[in-house]
């Protein structure tokens, strides 16, 4: 696929969405489709980080970098980048570049998990990959969470994996809440270690919520996220405002 192949900054969600994209609001969706594969956001969040300081310390190590933060405050800067592309990729797993640079996302596993190929040796079918960079500059320092998230062949599902390693696999839904707001809800969740991938249920589940919406006074995106676990309650949480630019390139136009 040819890299001149224009992406959306938000193609993975627009994609995820199909036809629900149409009920996002106006300022989201206008953002969303904006022509540029490379986007910023810049803003602060209210309240940020984990309760559970210690407990994060202990399963950096396992989790390894950029999956977790280990703080919380209020008042907290932010900053995210994101990278936007697309890629064809065939069974098995082999991806070409359509946009944006990244690496291809690999394995060739459905999106629910099960393992199950998506295709044949004989087909190929496009993905849309959104990578993300948050730096949450806390008072102590800044911590970093990234993630890629990859759209698949069921409608609304996307996996998201974080982190460096990518240990922690999440299967998410994207749906259109009330008032236009993009809504991502955890439908699973997998540690995969030593080659292996242990669902993660039960006592060990995990599940994120996060709504993008729109301030129509401050005209201005905002974010509420959680993650939960059914034992230790709120894992993580940040909520607050941002304002979304496409990074211009060298010749002065949206990359």
């Amino acid at each position: 696929m040819s890299a001149s192949v224009e992406v959306a900054s938000g193609e993975a969600f627009l994609r995820a969405l199909g036809d629900d994209a149409a009920l996002l609001h106006p300022q989201i969706a206008a953002q969303l489709r904006t022509p540029a594969s490379l986007a910023r956001g810049d803003g602060v969040f209210t309240r940020a980080g984990s309760r559970y300081r210690l407990l994060n310390l202990l399963i950096v190590p396992l989790l390894g970098r950029e999956a977790i933060v280990t703080r919380f405050a209020a008042d907290v800067p932010f900053s995210l980048r994101t990278e936007s592309a697309l890629w064809t990729v065939s069974a098995g797993a082999t991806a070409s570049a359509g946009a944006g640079g990244a690496d291809a996302p690999g394995g060739s596993a459905s999106p629910d998990g099960s393992g199950s190929p998506e295709g044949s040796a004989e087909s190929t079918t496009e993905r849309a990959t959104l990578r993300t960079m948050r730096e949450f500059h806390f008072p102590g320092g800044v911590q970093r969470v990234s993630d890629l998230l990859t759209t698949s062949t069921y409608p609304g599902l996307v996996r998201v994996q974080l982190g460096v390693r990518r240990r922690i696999e999440l299967i998410e839904e994207c749906t259109v809440g009330d008032g236009g707001t993009l809504r991502i809800r955890t439908r699973r969740a997998a540690l995969h270690l030593g080659g292996r991938r242990f669902a993660l249920r039960g006592v060990l589940a995990v599940r994120a919520d996060v709504e993008d919406g729109w301030d129509e006074v401050n005209e201005r995106r905002t974010i509420v996220a959680t993650v939960r676990n059914p034992l230790f309650g709120t894992l993580l949480e940040y909520r607050g405002w941002y304002r979304h630019t496409p990074v211009a390139g060298p010749d002065g136009d949206a990359q």
